[in-house]
């Protein structure tokens, strides 16, 4: 009888535990304003300027223990680099654009403000790359596009960290916005398509400025 006290005690404290627990759901969509460090630099007559690209995708968040919570997102996000120089004495211009599935896990501390809630997140991006290509135009004619998947790494793994504000519109609706920094830990270079003979590995890294409009249903 003592253990099936202690079980029964036991199991009801899970439960509590599990229904406690916060949960919620919905979607995300805005802009990642991108660029690329480059090693080593491009020459000095080639200058590098962001590009401004879409993100969208859906997000989870899962409460924890008070204003602790983990965040799991999954993004399509578009990342790259444009290029201005001259070609054959020629002005011209080059956009290479990579697109990735980015799964974020967050871990985000929230403070509850009445109706709004400021929050603070850091944490891992894992960015499967799903194409990628360059654009070559040369006075202002296009070139047409190359497909460059084949030279990039299948994988980008970033650390992304940032903040944002929710506004509670209704009991189980919160809106979102989030500005945040995607900061690039990986070689998004094939290097293993390199030539041998080359004393250093070219090395590129993606950077990213996030902002991001959203809504949380709870469940």
């Amino acid at each position: 009888m003592k253990k099936m006290a202690v079980t029964f005690f036991a199991f009801v404290l899970i439960l509590s535990s599990v229904s406690l627990a916060q949960f919620k759901i919905g979607p995300k969509f805005g802009l990642n304003i991108s660029s690329i460090s480059d090693e080593p630099d491009y020459d000095p007559g080639v200058e590098q300027s962001s590009q401004l690209n879409i993100m969208f995708g859906a997000t989870g968040e899962l409460g924890i223990a008070g204003p602790f919570c983990v965040e799991l997102e999954l993004l399509y996000v578009q990342k790259g680099e444009d290029l201005s120089g001259y070609y054959n004495n020629l002005p011209a211009e080059q956009t290479q654009t990579a697109t990735y599935l980015a799964i974020p896990i967050l871990a985000k501390v929230k403070l509850p403000l009445g109706v709004i809630s400021p929050y603070a997140y850091l944490g891992p991006d894992i960015g499967l790359l799903l194409s990628a290509n360059r654009e070559l135009t040369i006075q202002g004619q296009s070139q047409g596009e190359v497909d460059i998947k084949d030279e990039l790494s299948s994988i980008d793994f970033a650390l992304d960290f940032g903040g944002g504000v929710g506004f509670n519109i209704a009991p189980l609706i919160t809106l979102t916005f989030d500005a945040r920094f995607s900061l690039g830990l990986s070689n998004i270079i094939d290097t293993s398509q390199q030539q041998q003979q080359q004393q250093t590995e070219p090395s590129a890294r993606t950077r990213g400025i996030q902002l991001m409009l959203g809504a949380m249903f709870g469940l």
